[in-house]
C-alpha cells in the first residue's frame, strides 16, 4: 500500500505531508538467512531493517492473549466486548508502559524465540543479551508516540544497542504504526545538541523546552513530526505492520509514531538488545531495575514506540 493512498495522516495531533518526498515505505529484509555483513550494512547505512514475519504465530498470539487477558483482569478493557478486540475502556488512558506486563511468561518466552536471538548474535557478531527491563506498551486510540532517539534514555552502557519493535497484532498505519526519520543516525547535527543528553543525569524530566513551535519536555525531541521533517530536510518512513513482524533501529534513529485513529489499543513489545561482553546501562538490568526511579504505574519513557 503506497503511503497516499491511505489518505490523511496525523502525528501527535500534526497532518503530514504525504508526497514522496516527504513520506516512504519502510523496507524489509529476510533477517532469519541474511549474512552477518548484510545486517551489519544495513544498520549502519539505513539505521533499520525490518524483519517480516521473524516471529511464528503461535508464540506471539501466546503472548498478546496473555497480555489482554492480563488487561482484562485489571479492568482496563471493554466488558461488552471479547479480550482479543483489545477495545479499551476509560481506564486506559494515555499512551501506557507496563513494564510488569513484559515479565510475563509468555511475553519473555517470545522474546527467547531463536530467530530473535540468532538474528542479534549475527548482527552483534557474539552473544547477545537482551536488557532485562521489557518494555510493554499500550497506545490507545487518540494518541501517539513523540519523535525522540533511545540514547537520551539508555546511553550509559555500550551505544551497540538496538531496539527491536514487535508487533503482538497487525499494526497499520491507522493503529499508530510507528515511523522512522530516514537516516536519521547520521545527522551529525544532533549528536552535540541531542545524543549526548542523559534525561537523569541531565535532569530533563522538569525541564521544559520549546521548539518547532511547541512546548516539549523530558527526553523528548519535539512534538511536531513536520517540524522535525522540515528541520532535517528526510522523510518519515512507515509501513502496515503485521503481528510477528520486528523492526530493529538504532538507538539514535529519530523515531515516533502516527496517532492510533482506530478503536482499538496498539499493544506492542519494545526489547534492547546488545553484546553479552559489553557494558549495559545500569538502570535496565536486574531482577527488578531501577529505571528512571519513576513511581510505579507511572510511564516509563525510553523508546516511547
Amino acid at each position: 500500500m503506497s503511503p497516499v493512498a491511505v489518505g490523511r495522516l496525523t502525528s501527535n495531533g500534526v497532518a503530514l505531508r504525504t508526497g514522496q518526498d516527504a513520506l516512504g515505505e519502510l523496507a524489509s529484509l529476510d533477517a532469519a538467512s541474511a549474512t552477518p555483513e548484510l545486517l551489519r550494512a544495513r544498520m549502519a547505512d539505513e539505521g533499520y531493517f525490518l524483519a517480516r514475519g521473524l516471529l511464528a504465530a503461535e508464540p506471539v498470539a501466546s503472548a498478546r492473549h496473555a497480555v489482554l487477558q492480563e488487561l482484562r483482569r485489571r479492568g482496563t478493557l471493554a466488558p461488552d466486548a471479547p479480550a482479543e478486540e483489545a477495545r479499551p475502556n476509560g481506564r486506559l488512558a494515555g499512551k501506557r508502559v507496563m513494564p510488569e506486563l513484559g515479565a510475563l511468561p509468555e511475553v519473555r518466552a517470545l522474546l527467547r524465540e531463536a530467530p530473535l536471538v540468532d538474528t542479534f548474535a549475527r548482527l552483534l557478531g557474539g552473544t547477545p543479551r537482551m536488557l532485562d527491563h521489557v518494555w510493554l506498551r499500550m497506545v490507545p486510540p487518540g494518541h501517539s508516540t513523540t519523535p525522540h532517539c533511545d540514547i537520551v534514555y539508555m546511553g550509559r552502557g555500550t551505544h551497540r544497542l538496538c531496539t527491536a519493535w514487535i508487533a503482538l497484532a497487525d499494526v497499520p498505519r491507522t493503529s499508530g504504526a510507528l515511523m522512522l526519520l530516514e537516516r536519521s543516525h547520521l545527522i551529525e547535527s544532533l549528536r552535540e545538541r541531542y545524543w549526548n543528553l542523559d534525561v537523569d543525569r541531565d535532569r530533563l524530566w522538569g525541564r521544559i523546552r520549546f521548539r518547532h513551535w511547541k512546548v516539549v519536555s523530558e527526553g523528548k525531541y519535539s512534538h511536531n513530526p513536520h517540524g522535525v521533517q522540515r528541520e532535517f530536510g528526510r522523510r518519515w518512513l512507515t509501513t502496515d505492520f503485521r503481528a510477528g513482524d520486528v523492526l530493529v533501529f538504532s538507538p539514535f534513529v529519530m523515531h515516533a509514531s502516527l496517532d492510533n485513529v482506530s478503536d482499538r489499543v496498539r499493544v506492542t513489545v519494545d526489547a534492547r538488545w546488545q553484546l553479552a561482553a559489553e557494558p549495559a546501562d545500569e538502570r535496565w538490568i536486574g531482577e527488578h531495575p531501577p529505571g528512571h526511579g519513576r513511581p510505579p504505574g507511572r510511564e516509563c519513557p525510553p523508546g516511547r514506540g
